[in-house]
């Protein structure tokens, strides 16, 4: 499914966003019945207040630790500080049917918080917004593409998951 993210994004390590939008477009073509959206902003739908956004996923601790108030790059757009997931793959209009979440970090991206961060909230959005699935996806680009092995971690929500590990 990778290989659909043309070569000259990974090898010029272009903005992860751009890797999300080409990967988006290849799962749309895979998944017919769902909508698959890049960094879907449930809560301007939800009316979430966007400035207290944060505190929808993270604790008070996490939040300190993930978004420093005196951290002016906390707040870049460019670096997508958000708590909108790159991918999901859903029905729009309710929390009925949301299929796959997916984070997606690239191997050159050495902010060990950023990537902790995701691995954090990955599971919190699963679980408040009922995702059958969650898919944490490292991604080789630059000078690591093509030497790197692509490395995801792909879980079930554990809210759909019983104790003989049938799905409820």
């Amino acid at each position: 499914m990778i290989c659909y993210v043309r070569t000259f994004f990974l090898e010029d390590d272009v903005n992860e966003r751009s890797i999300s939008h080409k990967l988006a477009e290849y799962l749309q073509s895979q998944f017919l019945e769902y909508h698959v959206d890049c960094e879907y902003n449930w809560q301007m739908r939800n009316n979430i207040d966007q400035s207290d956004s944060k505190n929808v996923l993270f604790t008070k601790e996490e939040e300190r630790k993930f978004y420093p108030k005196n951290n002016k790059e906390a707040i870049s757009d460019s670096n997508a500080h958000t708590i909108y997931p790159d991918i999901i793959i859903h029905k729009r209009g309710s929390n009925l049917d949301n299929l796959l979440c997916v984070e997606i970090k690239k191997s050159t991206n050495k902010d060990r918080l950023a990537k902790e961060r995701d691995q954090i909230k990955l599971p919190k959005i699963g679980e408040k917004y009922n995702y059958k699935f969650l898919l944490y996806l490292e991604i080789p680009t630059g000078e690591e593409y093509g030497v790197e092995k692509i490395d995801f971690d792909l879980k079930e929500n554990k809210k759909y998951l019983s104790k003989n590990g049938e799905q409820n």
